[in-house]
C-alpha cells in the first residue's frame, strides 16, 4: 500500500506543516517521557534505598547493641570473679536486663560443661553441650546464633553468646542473652511504603525473619524472589566504608516490582524492600498519560492552525492561478484583488501590472498586425500576377524548346543512320583486309 501525497497546494502545505509539527511534538514528548521515566526510576530506587539503609542501620544498631551488652557482661568483674556467688552474678545480669526492658527474654550464665550456673528467667531446656553456637562461644568467640522459635507462646528468638574468663584467663562460663525478634519487627513494621510496599528480613537460607504478616515468619521465599535477591547480590556495590551493601534492582519481567536489598555482613541477613512497580512508578505512568494527552491536544491544535495557515498562504496563490488561466483564455482585462502586503501581495500587484502591459501591448500589436496584413495582401496580389506572367512565359519557351528538340532529334537520327551505314562499310573493309593479309602470308610461305 503506497502513501498518496496530497496533490493540492493547501493540503500539501497543511500536511508538511503537520508532519514537521508532529515530529517536533512527538520527539519532545518521547524525550520528556524518557527523562521522566529515568527521573522517576532514580527517585523510586533512591527512596527504596534510603528505606533499606534505614532498616539496615536500625537492625545493625540492635545487633551491635546486643553484642555490646554481651561484651559488657562477659567482662563484668562480678561475673569474671571466681569468688562471686551465683546470687551476685544474677544481680548483675538482672540489672543489665532492667536497663534493656523488653529486649532480652532472659540472661543465662552457663558453665563450660553445659550446666546452668544462674539465669534471670530460665524456663527452657537446652542441651548446651550440643549447641553449635555454644561450642563456638566456648572456644573464645562472641557469637550471634541463628533465630529460632519458642512455640509457647510463639516467639522468634536469637541468642548473643560470649565467653567469660576469670582473672587468670581461664574460661569459667558462657553468658547467653536471649533476644526477642519482636524488637526488629517493630522496626521493620514502622516503615510504610504505599499500599503494596513491604520491608522484610531474611537469613542466608532465605527464611523470612521479619515480615508484616507474621504467619510468613520462617517460611522460605519463593523461587522468583530468591532469584531476584541472588541477582541483586551479584551486582551489589559497597558503600559507607563497606558496612552497607546496597543493590539496585528492578525486575519487571519476574516480580514486576521495584526493590532494594541490603546485606548484613555480620549476620548474613538480607534486608529486602520491595514495592509493586505499578504503584512505585505511578507518577511516571501518570506523567506519560498527561504527556500523551497534551501531545494529542497540541497535534489537533497544530492541525487546525496549519489548515488556517495553508489557507491564508494558498488563497492568494489560487487567485494568481485563476488570473493566469483567464489571461491564457484571452481575458486580459482580469484584475486580481490584492490585500496582503507581503511577497505574495507584491506578486499579485506585479501580476496586475503585467496584465495591464499585456493589454496595451496587445492593442498596439493588433493594429500593427492589421497594417502588416494589408501590406501582405497587396504583396500577395502582386506576386500572384507576376507568377502568372512567368508561367505564361515558361509555357511559351517550353513550346519553342520542344520544336527545336524535335528538329534536332530528326537530324541526329539521320546522322546516326549514316554513321551506321559507314560503320558497316568500314567493318566489311576490315574483314577483307584481314583475309588479304592471311592470303599474303600464305603466298610468302
Amino acid at each position: 500500500m503506497h502513501f498518496m501525497f496530497p496533490t493540492s497546494l493547501p493540503k500539501k502545505i497543511a500536511m508538511l506543516t503537520m508532519l514537521v509539527t508532529a515530529a517536533v511534538a512527538i520527539s519532545t514528548a518521547v524525550l520528556a517521557v524518557t527523562s521522566s521515566d529515568k527521573i522517576m526510576f532514580n527517585k523510586t530506587t533512591d527512596d527504596l534505598e534510603r528505606i533499606a539503609e534505614g532498616v539496615y542501620l536500625g537492625v545493625n544498631q540492635i545487633i551491635h547493641s546486643g553484642q555490646d551488652t554481651t561484651h559488657m557482661l562477659a567482662f563484668n568483674p562480678t561475673l569474671r570473679s571466681a569468688s562471686s556467688t551465683p546470687e551476685q552474678k544474677l544481680r548483675e545480669m538482672e540489672q543489665t536486663q532492667a536497663v534493656h526492658p523488653g529486649e532480652y527474654e532472659n540472661i543465662t550464665l552457663v558453665a563450660p560443661t553445659g550446666k546452668v550456673i544462674t539465669s534471670t528467667n530460665y524456663n527452657f531446656l537446652v542441651d548446651w553441650k550440643s549447641d553449635p553456637s555454644f561450642r563456638q562461644a566456648r572456644q573464645g568467640t562472641f557469637v550471634v546464633s541463628p533465630p529460632f522459635v519458642d512455640p509457647e507462646p510463639f516467639k522468634l528468638l536469637l541468642r548473643f553468646m560470649g565467653p567469660v574468663y576469670d582473672e587468670s584467663g581461664v574460661l569459667t562460663g558462657v553468658v547467653v542473652l536471649q533476644f526477642d525478634m519482636k524488637n526488629i519487627w517493630q522496626l521493620t513494621d514502622s516503615f510504610t511504603i504505599g499500599e503494596t510496599g513491604v520491608v522484610m528480613v531474611v537469613d542466608e537460607d532465605f527464611r523470612i525473619l521479619a515480615y508484616p504478616n507474621k504467619d510468613q515468619i520462617l517460611m522460605v521465599l519463593g523461587d522468583d524472589m530468591i532469584d531476584d535477591v541472588s541477582t541483586a547480590a551479584s551486582s551489589i556495590s559497597a558503600v559507607n566504608e563497606g558496612r552497607v551493601l546496597v543493590g539496585n534492582y528492578y525486575n519487571e519481567q519476574k516480580s514486576s516490582s521495584a526493590g532494594q536489598f541490603a546485606e548484613h555482613t555480620e549476620t548474613h541477613w538480607t534486608t529486602i524492600v520491595v514495592q509493586d512497580s505499578t504503584e512505585a512508578f505511578a507518577g511516571s505512568q501518570a506523567f506519560v498519560i498527561k504527556t500523551t494527552l497534551a501531545t494529542l491536544v497540541f497535534l489537533v491544535f497544530a492541525w487546525v492552525m496549519s489548515a488556517q495557515l495553508s489557507r491564508r498562504i494558498t488563497k492568494p496563490i489560487e487567485e494568481l492561478v485563476r488570473g493566469t488561466e483567464e489571461i491564457i483564455n484571452g481575458n486580459l482585462s482580469y484584475v486580481i484583488h490584492v490585500v496582503e502586503e507581503d511577497e505574495i501581495g507584491r506578486l499579485g500587484r506585479m501580476f496586475n501590472a503585467m496584465a495591464s502591459k499585456l493589454r496595451n501591448s496587445y492593442g498596439s500589436l493588433h493594429a500593427e498586425v492589421q497594417a502588416r496584413t494589408q501590406e501582405l495582401e497587396s504583396i500577395k496580389t502582386h506576386l500572384e500576377e507576376e507568377v502568372e506572367r512567368r508561367i505564361h512565359e515558361v509555357k511559351a519557351l517550353n513550346s519553342t524548346l520542344e520544336k527545336r528538340i524535335a528538329e534536332r532529334t530528326g537530324e541526329l537520327e539521320k546522322k546516326v543512320t549514316e554513321l551506321e551505314r559507314l560503320n558497316a562499310r568500314m567493318t566489311d573493309r576490315e574483314l577483307r583486309m584481314i583475309e588479304l593479309k592471311k592470303q599474303l602470308a600464305a603466298l610468302k610461305k
